[in-house]
């Protein structure tokens, strides 16, 4: 069963909404709460799976219980009711993480059906979740792999593949998978078919995720019943795992793709990436990339985290990061210069930096 909240003011509506719904739905166990407030308190009692929320109320409105929600770290799926048929409202509840805005009145034959609606959802997510926690414990059995996606002698950063499958670069995730079997085609002793199994792992890992971002089921991402992410453990040859692989990735971006829709964005998104990845010696901002691609900055900016999950000068510092890597492993030039050569002015700066993101001092890293 899932836990349903109501938040409404209105005594009459909201004990008719929940008299209703347990007369015609057994999934939900539903609470009640008359402002937002009150609801913040019964959640730190137990959380919520769904909530139906009212958007004017006394003490606290709907767009203030919103904010306070996320920054209590709280990721119900919330639907607004409101009585505001204007734009602005509408944006503000969705900006701040409701999935649903419903402008009353509404009949309890309507608000069935968006109880049945959130029902798929979070239908869809438990299988997902539960999908996920598999793909983790194989990672949890093999100790080759750690966190930050070193896979025995092959290295990458998680945080890069999974916002390329956000971005819908699918040569590049496929470019990235083909590397790593590289080895396998190479003369010789191949390496272990179990080191593969945990990069599989790992991929598909990155796909589940943006999936369940997408509000996508990954039985309806690869067109059958259940997840196939557990059939690439049943194969034993190195080439037909890659060949798995491949149409794997290609299901699930083209999934992703149709999904989200936003060409443009995704091509604004691709050219602020070659950009940076041009131009990290310079000092990138979103002011430098307005002027480049004659587009609001503000938007640029918007655009880029909601795609990657990362705010401009973050990737900067990642790109930069990864070029002074580079440069610490062929060993020929001191920290400063190497701190100059990738666009930091100030090398105490450029080793904070470093250290954020690789975890360790430049001069360890050598």
């Amino acid at each position: 069963m899932y836990d349903l909240l109501i938040v409404e003011d209105e005594e009459e509506i909201r004990n008719g909404i929940k008299s209703w719904l347990e007369s015609r739905m057994d999934c939900y166990r539903i609470r009640t709460a008359r402002n937002g407030v009150r609801a913040l308190e019964l959640l730190e009692q137990a959380p919520a799976d769904f909530i139906l929320l009212d958007m004017r109320m006394p003490l606290m409105d709907g767009i203030s219980f919103l904010k306070e929600l996320r920054r209590r770290g709280g990721s119900p799926l919330v639907v607004v009711l409101s009585g505001f048929d204007e734009f602005q409202y509408a944006q503000a509840a969705l900006e701040h993480g409701a999935v649903r805005y419903i402008l009353k009145p509404v009949t309890p034959d309507e608000i069935e059906g968006i109880a049945r609606e959130i029902r798929t959802m979070l239908d869809r997510k438990t299988a997902s979740d539960a999908e996920v926690e598999f793909l983790k414990e194989q990672l949890r059995r093999n100790h080759h792999v750690d966190i930050t996606g070193h896979v025995a002698d092959f290295s990458f950063d998680m945080n890069e593949l999974v916002m390329e499958v956000r971005t819908g670069l699918a040569d590049e995730v496929k470019s990235r998978v083909m590397r790593f079997f590289d080895p396998y085609r190479s003369e010789g002793t191949p390496p272990s078919l179990e080191r593969a199994y945990v990069f599989v792992s790992l991929v598909n890992a990155a796909l589940a995720s943006v999936l369940e971002e997408s509000g996508i089921s990954l039985g309806e991402a690869f067109g059958q019943p259940a997840s196939p992410f557990r059939e690439a453990f049943g194969i034993e040859r190195a080439e037909e795992l890659e060949a798995w692989l491949l149409r794997i990735v290609d299901a699930a971006m083209e999934r992703i793709a149709r999904k989200g829709g936003g060409g443009r964005k995704k091509r604004v998104v691709e050219r602020i990436r070659r950009i940076v990845n041009e131009d990290y010696r310079e000092d990138v901002t979103t002011g430098y990339l307005s002027q480049r691609l004659l587009l609001n900055k503000d938007y640029l900016g918007r655009i880029f985290k909601e795609a990657t999950g990362f705010s401009v000068s973050d990737y900067v510092n990642r790109v930069r990061v990864g070029k002074a890597k580079e440069l610490l492993k062929e060993g020929r030039l001191k920290v400063y210069e190497i701190a100059e050569a990738v666009g930091y002015a100030d090398e105490h700066y450029f080793s904070t930096q470093f250290r954020k993101i690789a975890g360790t001092t430049p001069s360890d890293f050598r």
